[in-house]
């Protein structure tokens, strides 16, 4: 019998730690990059595996449409609603797009890369069979991701809301902006600089770290602020504490764009834009055959001497 094991909170020593509930796992979604080579070959590889574990594959029509696959009539919103996991089968953008999937942090992610190791999807295309094993036997550990609630406020009232797993850039394309920021109501720092990112500890290895950010364990808290060429040589970046409420604006009256994990909008001079840790998390699977230090190590060529 195949089990997932979904989460409830209780207290212990002042913190809010997982405590396990399980039940039989019936359903398992399957998201793709459909542009990833062997894409439907792996997809049909998969369903076939766990329907012999008797488990049901779930597969967005959409991507079962583009993959020439016959489709059973689900959305990506009810796969992820009515899955007790989820496999993301591509890179990190793949799984940073299922991020954004209302109620996505009620379900668990197999994170699973075709081409290059990933961030966020650690498990390499060899080993996702023995993955599945290990998650279908309750062989596994999952670890949350913080997310950003990032809100955008005009006249003083909030008329948009989105969520970060990366980061959230207020930046002008062409251009050094004015950028203010007060940190829980106290009055910050001033940046003139072609923009600011403000990023998760997971998304401190994305466009944070391109510009001199730090790099932050995923699985800590913290709200990391992040200036893009900064005009002044003493601006340096800024690792706040989690629960800190981030308020943001500038007196720039064309062209400032928010980004929010690469969805942009324009901002006008009454715009504020509020960020803080989000209530909700993105839960993934582990990688058994590799830590995360080992990814960085290989990604970035840590500790490596040129020539």
């Amino acid at each position: 019998m195949f089990y997932a094991i979904h989460s409830i909170n209780k207290v212990l020593d002042g913190k809010r730690p997982k405590s396990i509930r399980i039940f039989k796992m019936k359903t398992i979604g399957i998201i793709v990059n459909t542009s990833k080579p062997r894409a439907a070959e792996v997809v049909a590889e998969a369903s076939d595996w766990l329907r012999s574990k008797g488990i049901k594959p779930l597969l967005p029509d959409e991507k079962a449409d583009a993959l020439s696959i016959p489709c059973d009539g689900y959305t990506q919103e009810q796969v992820v609603k009515q899955s007790d996991a989820l496999i993301v089968l591509g890179g990190d953008g793949t799984l940073l797009g299922v991020a954004h999937v209302p109620s996505v942090e009620e379900v668990p992610i197999l994170g699973v890369n075709i081409g290059h190791l990933g961030y966020l999807t650690e498990v390499a295309l060899s080993e996702l069979y023995h993955a599945l094993t290990d998650i279908l036997d309750g062989n596994y550990e999952i670890k949350e991701r913080m997310m950003l609630k990032v809100q955008l406020y005009y006249h003083g009232k909030m008329n948009k809301q989105h969520f970060a797993l990366n980061d959230a850039v207020i930046k002008h394309p062409s251009r050094m902006i004015n950028i203010e920021v007060y940190i829980d109501d106290q009055y910050f720092v001033t940046y003139n600089a072609d923009g600011l990112i403000i990023a998760t500890p997971t998304g401190s290895t994305a466009y944070s770290l391109a510009v001199g950010g730090p790099i932050v364990e995923p699985n800590m808290e913290a709200i990391i602020l992040s200036p893009v060429a900064s005009h002044a040589l003493t601006i340096r970046p800024f690792v706040a504490h989690p629960d800190s409420q981030i308020s943001v604006s500038t007196t720039e009256h064309s062209g400032v764009i928010l980004a929010v994990d690469g969805d942009a909008v324009f901002l006008e001079p009454e715009h504020v834009v509020k960020v803080s840790k989000a209530e909700k998390t993105i839960k993934l699977f582990k990688s058994k055959s590799r830590s995360y230090y080992e990814v960085l190590r290989t990604k970035l060529k840590l500790g490596e001497r040129g020539g």
